[in-house]
């Protein structure tokens, strides 16, 4: 009870509410007594009053100061101010051109300007922004077709004064906490594109955080990052700034990632492309130490690129994707170091026939015909320097338009390693390129300067059709054709040098109209030694006379066949193509190309065979081998046509070289056009040459077409032929035997040509060369010099040889039977008669040796007929008087009253025996009181013409039956023609006539 009596007790007393409101107002009042706090309100009434007021002030003075500087219209909406926390705020700004209509939008616009500063960092000349933002920015700007934007210029004002210099002090800081951009837009109207090309670029974000620029050796690194979006792209720059003694040193990133590309060509269109598309990723790192140069490196990559241009239906260019990663590049000193390049996925398209050759070029002002580049003025930058570590290409085609179809060239993988501008080095190259089947690959070194390569190629199943085909340009087409081998290639100066292999299969060539030509193999093997071409890379220039060589060790030619048509214009070879529709014909006064000779004026010699660049050639090949070849002809000048073919054909040859024009030995072999075995063999010892050439049963029938012209056709035979030749340094000699087995002709209408030109008919002489198992034997010798140089017209000499030949055939049997002869290599194929004796049938002693000659020739040429023609004439009117008088004196009857003057018997007697000594053939003389005697008898005697007639046909017959008793004649060669009487002219003898028999 105490303690709580004491409680109570203790407790103070509780005021009531009236003294409670006097003792505050009490506290209040003398606390606003105080000085410090009057003042302290005065101040904060002023504060209160200042911010009310102030934002309006400021508002109208940045206007004010803003539309007098610019020559705009400013608008600002509001203004806020946190003056304690040192922050500021500009709401709905605008920034419009001057005279601009009301409806367009203005040049800059945002929504509201936020910044924050910090006031004691002053204190320390450091300028600290707190936060930074700007949202709703707007920006719309034209772009003339001048290239220039059109922005607000500054109005102007008067002079200034010049400045004075400024003391030295202590530079000021900056920091930057946060910075931000958001919900940005930015329209670009470009006149430079017709019609103008409106372009939007949405910022919708971009910061910039923990920045500072801050001087002195012992301050921190500033650090700032920027981040901006645009569309689903982003772009970010992280960059570090460091105080060093002598300056600043920077370090900026740049990372960008899914960067829009598309519709760029519009702002560019001195480039002619009509779309653009692409993603851009990299990520770059840069920097700049004080007094050094600056310095960029990093990668990046360009996506999914697309170009297009007018005209085309794809892209004229196009990737996957590019990526390019550089480990130093330093714009100051002129050099660049890449660690990689590589191109994955990409498409170009090519003309050839077009300037220039790229579409995506064509859009270029200058690329129709740009005058050549001006050289570098004297005093200017060295060169850049540079290397590449490694350059890859994977999956790329390049589409080359020339004819339809376009040919495709795709890149299936290409590596080069330390690829550099330095002179002397060298870089590592692999290629492997594909068309359709087919492959090209590449292996080895290659130099820039000097330029120099050596490589090897491989060839694999190249089809030569489809890239003849492109050119358009070839005269032919090859439905076949593959090519395949190695070579290598070294491209070093003075000449570019190529050995290896090369092998073309399965060959078909075709003209491109028309079947009259057409050329094929199975297989082509060639072995290459060297292929020398001089002045080909730079550096000194070759001589000029220094050939072109080539050097084959092997040629194999397998299955080779061509088929050749003649018609009334020559030989049908395939023609060149006409040049492609889109290429311009070359002005008339044109100058030939760079390095292309003048033309040859009217009337001028050929110039020699030359190889490339008008080289002179030099060509050797050790072994040349064709096996299986074939020929068919088709001749459309004769009717009927002819067609023959050459099978089997076989050619070896060695040691060929040109312009020599030499071998050391050389075989052929082939079936003639009737299956007729034919061969040549030749061989060369020192400046001596020796060829020997033989065919066998050739048929004549299947020239008949040749023949019909002359009046003739074939009714059977075949032909043989052997020949020697040799050549030596100023002469040359042959013999040619032909052999004309069962020869047998048709019609008699070429009779008098050929009798034009030898003098007996065409049947007359085959009969006369004829031996007795049927056989013409030709021996045909030519031969000659070449002194001084003389050009030998090979086809002249042979043509005379075989005329001289025909001749001496033909004059040698007629020789033995009595006919010689004529004149201009002509034969006179009338034999002499065969002389009888005086009014007896019986042939003359002296003719019994032409008797002998004539059955022998008849025997060696079974073909030959004669006609026999007795013949009478003065002597046989004599022989026949003294024949009878000789009977009646033989008889001694009617003596006396018939042989009147006859003086006794010893006259008669002595006559009497005269005649028998004549008739016997012996000579004997009478004195001329006797042969008077003889002469008066015989006149009595009369002779008629029948008479004659009968001893002529006797004379014949009798003739007839020697040959056939004596030597085997048949009768029915031997006819027996109309007897002849020529009391004047007429001998005794028996007339020969030839005629040639089946």
């Amino acid at each position: 009870m105490a303690s709580a009596h004491r409680l109570a007790y203790d407790r103070p007393a509780v005021p009531d509410a009236k003294q409670s409101a006097e003792r505050r107002w009490g506290g209040w009042s003398s606390w606003l007594a105080r000085r410090r706090v009057r003042i302290a309100l005065g101040l904060l009434a002023l504060a209160v009053a200042v911010r009310v007021a102030l934002p309006p002030v400021l508002r109208r003075v940045i206007v004010s100061q803003a539309n007098a500087a610019l020559a705009g219209r400013l608008e600002v909406g509001d203004v806020d101010l946190w003056l304690v926390r040192g922050g500021a705020a500009l709401k709905d700004v605008a920034l419009r051109a001057e005279n601009a209509p009301p409806t367009d939008p203005p040049l800059v616009a945002f929504q509201r300007l936020y910044v924050r500063v910090g006031w004691l960092p002053l204190v320390r000349r450091t300028l600290r922004v707190k936060d930074f933002a700007l949202d709703g920015l707007a920006v719309n700007v034209d772009r003339l077709q001048s290239g220039a934007l059109v922005l607000p210029a500054l109005r102007p004002g008067p002079p200034k004064p010049e400045a004075k210099p400024a003391p030295p002090s202590k530079p000021w800081n900056v920091v930057v906490d946060r910075a931000a951009l958001r919900a940005g837009h930015l329209r670009l109207r470009d006149y430079v594109v017709e019609p103008p090309e409106p372009v939007e670029l949405v910022l919708a974000a971009l910061e910039l955080k923990s920045f500072s620029f801050q001087y002195g050796t012992g301050s921190e690194p500033g650090h700032g990052v920027i981040e901006a979006r645009f569309a689903d792209g982003t772009v970010r720059v992280e960059t570090t700034v460091a105080t060093r003694s002598d300056g600043f040193a920077v370090d900026a990133r740049v990372e960008v990632t899914n960067l829009p590309l598309d519709r760029t060509q519009v702002h560019v269109p001195a480039l002619g492309w009509s779309a653009f598309r692409g993603r851009l990723d990299a990520a770059l790192a840069a920097r700049l130490e004080p007094g050094a140069n600056p310095v960029l490196g990093g990668t990046l990559a360009l996506r999914d690129l697309a170009v297009e241009v007018p005209g085309t239906e794809e892209p004229a260019l196009a990737w996957r994707r590019l990526d390019l990663d550089v480990e130093t590049l330093d714009a100051a000193a002129r050099h660049a170091r890449v660690r990689r390049v590589a191109l994955d996925g990409g498409a170009v398209l090519v003309r050839p026939r077009e300037t220039p050759p790229l579409p995506l070029l064509a859009g270029r002002p200058s690329a129709a015909g740009a005058a050549p580049p001006a050289p570098p003025p004297e005093g200017a930058p060295a060169p850049w320097t540079w290397s590449v570590a490694k350059l890859e290409v994977s999956d790329t085609l390049a589409k080359v338009f020339l004819e339809p179809p376009p040919l495709e060239i795709r890149i299936v993988k290409a590596t080069v390693a330390d690829l550099s501008s330095a002179a002397g080095s060298p870089a590592t190259v692999a290629l492997e390129l594909r068309e359709g089947e087919g492959t090209i690959a590449l292996d080895g070194t290659v130099e820039l300067d000097p330029l120099a390569a050596h490589l090897t190629a491989r060839l694999d199943r190249l089809a030569l059709g489809r890239l003849v085909a492109a050119t358009g340009a070839a005269p032919v087409l090859l439905p076949g054709g593959a090519l395949g081998g190695q070579l290598t290639i070294a491209a070093e100066h003075p000449a570019l040098v190529v050995s290896g292999q090369l092998a073309l299969a399965d060959l078909q060539v075709a003209p491109r109209e028309g079947q009259d030509f057409s050329l094929a193999w199975k297989q082509l093997d060639l072995g290459i030694r060297e292929i020398r071409v001089p002045g080909v890379l730079p550096g000194e220039p070759a001589a000029p006379a220094e050939p072109l060589r080539i050097d084959l060790e092997r040629l194999h030619l397998s299955n080779p066949s061509i088929a050749l048509t003649r018609t009334s214009e020559g030989i049908v070879l395939p023609t060149a193509g006409a040049p492609a529709a889109d290429a311009a014909p070359p002005p008339a006064d044109a100058p030939p190309p760079a390095g292309a000779a003048a033309p040859a004026p009217a009337g001028a010699a050929a110039p020699a065979p030359a190889g490339a660049g008008g080289r002179p050639l030099a060509l050797t090949l050790a072994n040349l081998d064709l096996e299986g070849g074939q020929v068919s002809v088709l001749d459309r000048t004769t009717k009927p046509f002819y067609q023959g073919r050459l099978a089997a054909i076989r050619l070896a040859v060695h040691g060929l070289s040109y312009p020599e024009t030499v071998f050391d030995d050389v075989a052929l072999s082939l079936r003639a056009p009737g299956n007729a075995p034919l061969s040549v063999k030749g061989t060369r010892s020192g400046g001596r040459i020796r060829l020997d050439a033989s065919g066998e049963r050739i048929p004549l029938t299947q020239f008949n077409p040749y023949v019909t012209a002359s009046g003739y056709s074939i009714a059977r035979g075949a032909a043989s032929f052997g020949s020697k030749a040799r050549w030596e340094t100023d002469r040359y000699d042959s013999e040619t035997t032909f052999r004309l087995a069962g020869l047998d002709l048709a019609g008699a209408e070429g009779d008098s040509l050929f009798a034009q030109h030898f003098g007996v008919p065409l049947t007359l002489a085959l009969g006369l060369m004829r031996d007795v198992h049927g056989v013409i034997a030709l021996t045909i010798p030519v031969s000659g010099d070449r002194r001084g140089g003389a050009q030998v017209d090979v086809g002249a000499v042979i043509t005379e040889a075989l005329r001289h030949a025909i001749v001496n055939a033909l004059a040698s049997p007629l020789r033995l039977i009595g006919a010689v002869a004529g004149g201009d290599d002509k034969v006179d194929a009338t034999p002499e008669p065969i002389a009888c004796a005086p009014g007896r049938p019986e042939v003359a002693a002296e003719a019994r040796t032409r008797v002998e000659q004539l059955g022998t020739v008849l025997g060696s040429a079974p073909a030959l007929r004669l006609e026999l023609k007795g013949s009478a004439g003065g002597p046989d009117v004599r022989a026949l008087q003294e024949a009878a008088i000789l009977g009646d004196l033989a008889a001694d009857k009617g003596a006396l009253g018939t042989l009147r003057n006859l003086a006794s018997r010893g006259t008669r007697s002595a006559i009497r025996d005269a005649l028998a000594a004549r008739a016997s053939g012996k000579s004997a003389e009478l004195s001329p009181e006797l042969q008077k005697t003889l002469d008066e008898w015989a006149a009595e005697r009369k002779v008629s013409d029948g008479d004659l007639r009968a001893l002529a046909a006797a004379r014949a017959a009798r003739l007839q039956s020697l040959l056939v008793q004596e030597h085997g004649i048949p009768a029915e060669r031997l006819a027996l023609g109309e007897p002849a009487v020529d009391r004047e002219a007429g001998r005794p003898a028996v007339a020969i006539a030839l005629a040639a028999g089946r």
